[in-house]
């Protein structure tokens, strides 16, 4: 049945007769397709109607046909995807909730690290502080004195709330010597410049 002129005999078919029987195309199958208008059938002689691609089409799509087809195209492109990619590793997507969580811990470890800064900042801050009031006070003790016992001016440094180990190093860096006096045990003593005494 390839067009409205073409006739079909069903008991002169010649399809294997092993694989259908006519009464059961004229008793099933055809009252359908003649009530969707697809063919006509006038005793024997079954006829294909004139607009029988646009009835037939009409059949399938109300009997869902055609969107069971789409959707079986839909599934056949899905499978062959899967197939061509099925050597690629799966990239996932970060939920909502695991960016907000990457987001916390941004700002904790800039937080952090801010907090840190400061800290560093306020301690080399200290530490300048302190080496300049070492640097005075050796000074201040030096010009009045001319010559100091390291060790005595360690302790006095540290009563007037210094750091003992800035001592020496302020010493040196004003100019000053530091010898060990026999006379003193082989103490070592600090010395103002000689310019000092000028």
């Amino acid at each position: 049945m390839t067009s409205s002129h073409a006739r079909l005999h069903p008991d002169r078919s010649p399809v294997d007769r092993r694989r259908w029987r006519p009464r059961d195309l004229r008793r099933r199958t055809l009252p359908d397709l003649e009530e969707a208008g697809i063919i006509t059938a006038e005793g024997d002689t079954i006829a294909l109607t004139d607009d029988w691609r646009e009835a037939l089409e009409a059949e399938r799509r109300a009997k869902g046909e055609i969107e069971a087809d789409e959707l079986a195209e839909e599934d056949r492109k899905r499978r062959s995807r899967a197939y061509r990619d099925r050597d690629k590793t799966p990239v996932s997507k970060p939920s909502a909730a695991g960016m907000a969580a990457v987001k916390r811990s941004h700002d904790k470890r800039a937080e952090h690290i801010a907090e840190h800064n400061e800290h560093q900042a306020k301690a080399r801050a200290a530490e300048l502080a302190a080496k300049s009031f070492a640097k005075r006070y050796v000074h201040d003790r030096l010009q009045a004195l001319g010559r100091i016992r390291l060790g005595l001016l360690q302790e006095i440094l540290r009563d007037a709330d210094g750091s003992p180990s800035y001592a020496l190093p302020a010493a040196r860096s004003l100019g000053c010597t530091v010898e060990r006096l026999p006379e003193y045990g082989n103490s070592e003593f600090v010395f103002a410049p000689r310019e000092w005494a000028a």
